[in-house]
């Protein structure tokens, strides 16, 4: 079974984020509904219902195919190789989150004793493989604008090899620091530089400037 929870954090000026959590129980897990694989974490165990000696025949099937993936008797999952075959193409989430990003969608089934019987169970989970941009750029390193007027988005360089649909990921979160420079009349301060990286808008002393999407 499962169950969806909705937590929600308030801030100053009625600003309220929400986010959902699921929380499915099951006879076997990974612990998530994404696996994340990279040089650091290659292999992830299962937690299963019953104790390891009432399990036997761990199998998995993934689509797209994932030779780079293997399982082993004990039910754990581990990459074979540094490469992949395939990207997720459709994944149910809000905001697409796994979309073009090398994985697969995988699904592992076992036999648990029950009694006398064996009965078969099985768990979903996404594999990926993560490849995030190894450096950051735009198009231009100086802009220039005066009160009241607008510029121009400014979009972030793609490195070669990371084109949208070759498995490369894009940055997902961001912080801006700025250092403010200027002449200022009489004693009074500089306004002070802030970013607020929940809502992506920088702000200099209480008017925004800037917004990162």
């Amino acid at each position: 079974f499962s169950v969806e929870c909705e937590v929600s954090a308030h801030q100053a000026l009625h600003l309220v984020s929400t986010v959902k959590v699921s929380v499915n129980v099951e006879f076997m897990s990974y612990g998530a509904g994404a696996l994340i694989f990279s040089s650091g974490v290659t292999s992830y165990p299962v937690a299963l219902g019953s104790a390891a000696a009432e399990w036997k025949d761990f199998g998995m099937v993934c689509a797209p195919e994932a030779p780079w993936l293997s399982i082993a008797s004990s039910g754990a999952v581990s990459t074979l190789s540094s490469t992949s075959g395939g990207a997720v193409t459709d994944m149910e989430t809000p905001d697409g989150d796994f979309v073009g990003i090398d994985g697969s969608v995988c699904v592992v089934s076992a036999k648990q004793q029950v009694g006398a019987e064996f009965q078969k169970r099985s768990t979903t989970f996404v594999a990926l493989k993560p490849k995030p941009w190894p450096t950051l750029s735009f198009e231009s390193s100086y802009v220039e604008v005066v009160l009241g007027e607008e510029l121009a988005p400014m979009k972030p360089k793609v490195p070669s090899g990371y084109e949208e649909g070759t498995g490369g990921l894009k940055p997902s979160s961001w912080d801006v620091r700025c250092f403010v420079d200027g002449d200022w009349a009489g004693t009074r301060p500089s306004p002070s530089w802030s970013f607020d990286s929940n809502w992506g808008v920088g702000l200099l002393g209480s008017h925004s400037i800037l917004e990162v999407q």
